[in-house]
């Protein structure tokens, strides 16, 4: 009897299982075929969802880079404006022209229709419309993202200085060096902190200059708080 060497062994194993295989695609094509279907479509139907996904982000981002291009716009007492750049006759007028902008970015799920949202509040508050734009900016303090909570309070802040408001102005600080994000560091708010407590109340502003130049000894903060405290001193 001849013997079968090892790789005539292995060729017949993998024919055979070639041979298995087609049988058994013969006997089952029609269910094959229902499945590669419903892959298939699987795949087209993700691709779809991400290109649409990305197509609207991109709008989005297109939309706003809009909005905040007239909205840093240089006003007609500018000494210069760039080649074609439009000038504004005042801050108003400015954000009259961005807020539809800012208005439309907003509409937009992800990063750049909260930052829509925030400059949609800023806009209003410039352009007179004071009701809508502090409740945009108190809706978005009480948002999940720090960053933008920080940025909305630090907003607040600021008007309510411009209004006299300097309880409300502090307590908005307060909050954020208690909850603190990079976009808006905890020294810089201790620093507006001091700065406006040292108009009613130098004691305390003096231990917050204090509590600078503690948790930051090196740097310009450390030395601008010194000299702040050689002021407030009788």
């Amino acid at each position: 009897m001849a013997r079968i060497s090892r790789h005539e062994l292995k060729t017949d194993e993998f024919v055979s299982g070639m041979d298995a295989a087609y049988e058994y695609y013969l006997q089952h094509q029609k269910k094959i075929w229902i499945v590669a279907g419903v892959v298939l479509a699987m795949v087209l139907a993700g691709w779809g969802v991400w290109h649409w996904r990305t197509v609207r982000r991109q709008h989005a981002q297109a939309i706003l880079a809009g909005g905040l291009q007239i909205y840093h716009a240089p006003l007609s007492t500018a000494a210069s404006a760039a080649p074609g750049q439009t000038l504004y006759p005042n801050a108003r007028a400015r954000a009259l022209a961005a807020l539809p902008a800012f208005e439309a970015a907003e509409h937009y799920s992800g990063r750049s229709g909260r930052v829509a949202a925030y400059y949609a509040a800023l806009a209003q508050l410039d352009a007179g419309q004071t009701a809508a734009g502090l409740a945009g900016l108190r809706k978005l303090q009480q948002s999940s993202h720090p960053n933008l909570a920080a940025l909305a309070r630090a907003a607040l802040a600021n008007y309510y200085v411009g209004q006299g408001q300097n309880a409300q102005a502090a307590a908005e600080l307060r909050q954020i060096i208690a909850h603190s994000a990079p976009a808006y560091p905890k020294a810089v708010a201790l620093l507006q902190l001091a700065r406006l407590e040292s108009r009613t109340q130098p004691t305390q502003a003096i231990a917050l200059y204090r509590q600078l130049m503690q948790t930051y000894p090196q740097g310009q903060i450390a030395q601008v708080a010194a000299q702040q405290i050689k002021k407030l001193q009788p």
